[in-house]
């Protein structure tokens, strides 16, 4: 038996799904819709819940699929080999014990030549100090895909097109989980996901990472980031 569950999850089903967990008792650790941050500039550091640090083509725009809210801007250009386009949420506290965490973020994947890639990290007082503990590909052909592994590669997302990702890290079970989902118009599909990384990286998560890897060129969105903690 696969060590994946993948299951078929319709949008009424999943939104359900999030409202159920939306039922627990949570802390917001990140909020952000970047409106407060100026178009055509990077994102303020400092966001309504947490802080943003980002390095390479990284920009506050507009408006994005007929929104009227700010997006950050990730992208990378052919030519701009040395600039990898990145983006960290970091969220406030940052977990030093088991825990569970929710994201949930709007996005627009453009047309690339590679993925957009999501990562979970451990922040910069974690016991590994700022390590990956997995991630999320959003790939070109309009599937997602987990940890480089082909074995794990499901759903569906629309490009140049707004849709929600949402994803739990649960550090409180045995191995930590991952819980990941895409919501809105043609999308489709969830991945419950085993970590591979210690159990230990799972304890000291920090971070949500956006970014664009070495090779690959492209531009994709994102706003409305929210991360919680579940309290009970």
């Amino acid at each position: 038996m696969s060590r994946f569950t993948l299951r078929p999850l319709a949008l009424p089903a999943a939104v359900a799904a999030f409202a159920m967990l939306g039922g627990c008792s949570t802390v917001t650790v990140f909020s952000s819709n970047f409106n407060a941050s100026t178009p055509g500039s990077a994102p303020n550091p400092t966001q309504t819940v947490g802080t943003v640090q980002s390095s390479g083509d990284v920009t506050v725009i507009h408006g994005i699929g007929g929104s009227n809210e700010n997006w950050v801007m990730l992208r990378r250009n052919p030519g701009q080999e040395t600039a990898l386009p990145t983006m960290n949420a970091f969220i406030s506290p940052a977990s030093t014990s088991n825990g569970s965490y929710s994201l949930l973020c709007a996005m627009n994947v453009g047309t690339m030549d590679g993925p957009a890639t999501v990562s979970f990290m451990t922040g910069p007082g974690g016991a590994p100090a700022n390590q990956e503990i997995f991630h999320i590909d959003l790939q070109k052909d309009g599937t997602l895909r987990v940890d480089d592994d082909p074995k794990t590669v499901f759903g569906h997302f629309p490009h140049d097109a707004n849709f929600d990702l949402a994803v739990t890290m649960d550090a409180t079970a045995s191995p930590p989980v991952a819980h990941i989902s895409v919501l809105g118009s043609d999308t489709s599909g969830t991945l419950d996901y085993p970590l591979k990384t210690p159990a230990q990286f799972a304890t000291f998560f920090g971070a949500v990472q956006y970014w664009i890897g070495f090779n690959w060129h492209g531009m994709f969105h994102v706003t409305d980031i929210l991360v919680t903690k579940r309290t009970s």
